[in-house]
């Protein structure tokens, strides 16, 4: 039943894309669009609380959010590590040149490729941060296309990837490693509780490649797509093997 219950999710969800495509942004789209943020972090916000407990929990999210709000201000008014872009007005108010949004959207990114990374090696932590970091890349393939056609952020110029540069893929390699290595650091000494709410950070990532995913396939944009579906397909597996185990 929970198997049936979430691919009908997933799939109402890759419908639901359809519609920031189509229709134009207005001011009360605006605030739906901020709200969609909160409510896709939400599995990861529950599983960080059921984790770490509230104070550890607010304190690890406080902390990688401030990371990611600094090298996202950095980027954007240095062009490094990333390239040229500039956000839009549709992700809500700005902390100095970057959408108060993006913590909620960046940490569940960083916290589902850390999980699928741990189920993958255990052991030596080092390979554990270069997974995550090599799985969010692959997380940013589908989602900065499907954001740069909804004109979320600009690139100056123009990439070749859907109007995405390759050094933004460098540049989230780089900084992933940086977070997933900073995660690690807050959070080593409670991995041995990490595996019992594995599967809310999972669902996230399921979650957040399947809405960008739907926008790159009424986009057209097919390569992203077709990254996307299969990554789907992957992760959702993972997942349903491991709610079917516990």
């Amino acid at each position: 039943m929970k198997k049936i219950s979430l691919t009908c999710f997933l799939g109402m969800l890759f419908l639901a894309s359809y519609f920031p495509v189509r229709f134009p942004m207005t001011p009360l789209s605006q605030v739906a669009s901020n709200l969609s943020v909160l409510l896709i972090a939400a599995p990861s916000l529950i599983g960080l609380y059921k984790w770490l407990g509230p104070t550890k929990a607010i304190s690890t999210f406080l902390i990688l959010g401030c990371f990611a709000l600094t090298i996202e201000n950095i980027a954007v008014l240095t062009g490094f590590p990333y390239g040229s872009f500039r956000y839009g007005s549709d992700l809500g108010f700005k902390i100095l040149q970057v959408p108060w949004t993006v913590p909620f959207a960046w940490i569940p990114i960083l916290l589902g490729s850390f999980a699928i990374s741990f189920h993958l090696e255990k052991k030596n932590f080092l390979l554990i941060c270069a997974y995550t970091s090599l799985s969010m890349t692959v997380v940013d393939l589908i989602l900065d296309p499907g954001a740069v056609s909804l004109r979320y952020w600009v690139w100056l110029p123009a990439g070749i990837f859907y109007g995405v540069p390759l050094s933004n893929f460098l540049g989230w390699l780089i900084t992933s490693m940086i977070g997933s290595l900073l995660l690690l650091q807050l959070i080593h000494k409670t991995l041995r509780e990490f595996q019992k709410h594995f599967h809310f950070f999972t669902l996230n990532i399921l979650i957040i490649i399947t809405f960008w995913s739907g926008v790159n396939f009424w986009q057209s944009q097919w390569i992203a797509f077709l990254i996307g579906l299969g990554s789907i397909i992957g992760v959702l597996t993972l997942h349903l093997r491991k709610i079917s185990h516990d």
